[in-house]
């Protein structure tokens, strides 16, 4: 009888341990929630597409949306705030985007190898960074650039647009601040150990147009008029999921987009 009672105190005190330790934890935790509300920066997961990973684009465990985080997109020099996930339901690329008052950036992963993400209709390719495993692409047409790297079965891209109609040189001839942007996450990718295989081929052309579309920031004006529904004030195209809730025509509208990146 002495042995439970002594097991039942015990249990008693190990469990007010346990309590106190919770509560402990909790007060630490709501100090913590309130100096993060306090602060200027939120470090916060955009709110995810639904049906984002697919057997399109999932070749890579990497997640762009989180391995790029606010603080990260902060210090490039892009309003957090604005980091929204731009990630095709079902197939295509998965991602997020952010801006600033003249730029772009955008963070994609896309089972489809280079060379048919960047045909040379639509980018030209500008060589590799030095010293590392990404390629430089410049887009032909629009004063964007990507940075391409490997991540398992997949590729990850980090693309930057020069959003200003001001700008005398809107172009980035060696890439640099998307090759900036891919530095920043290459150290979470997986390298792949053989040849990687791709499943998203020429013939995904809808998904491919997208994803152009995405890195290329603010369209020229003349293209804005043509595709009206699926642009933002800003004149960038809007995440895939309102696209497709509020357009019955946005299939065409991207194919106008791509258009434009393919007219000589």
């Amino acid at each position: 009888m002495l042995r439970d009672v002594t097991s039942s105190g015990t249990a008693r005190r190990t469990r007010r341990r346990t309590r106190a330790g919770a509560g402990i934890l909790a007060a630490a935790a709501l100090a913590s929630a309130l100096l993060a509300g306090c602060s200027e920066e939120k470090d916060e997961i955009p709110e995810p597409v639904d049906g984002r990973v697919s057997a399109s684009n999932d070749g890579t465990d990497f997640e762009p949306c989180t391995g790029l985080n606010a603080t990260g997109v902060g210090e490039l020099g892009f309003d957090s705030r604005t980091w929204t996930d731009v990630s095709m339901s079902g197939g295509g690329p998965r991602g997020c985007r952010a801006t600033n008052e003249k730029e772009t950036v955008t963070l994609l992963v896309l089972d489809a190898p280079p060379q048919v993400l960047y045909p040379r209709s639509v980018a030209e390719w500008v060589g590799n960074d030095q010293g590392s495993n990404i390629d430089k692409y410049r887009f032909r047409n629009a004063p964007a650039c990507a940075a391409v790297t490997y991540a398992d079965d997949s590729v990850v891209v980090a693309a930057v647009s020069n959003d200003d109609p001001e700008a005398v040189e809107p172009k980035d001839p060696r890439c640099g601040k998307a090759v900036a942007v891919a530095r920043e996450v290459v150290g979470k990718l997986n390298a792949p150990t053989v040849k990687p295989k791709f499943g998203v081929t020429a013939d995904d052309t809808f998904d491919l147009a997208y994803t152009h579309a995405l890195q290329i920031g603010r369209l020229p004006r003349e293209t804005r008029v043509e595709v009206a529904d699926i642009v933002d004030g800003a004149g960038r195209i809007r995440p895939f999921v309102d696209i497709v809730a509020d357009s019955d025509s946005a299939e065409d509208q991207i194919t106008l987009i791509e258009k434009s990146l393919t007219d000589d």
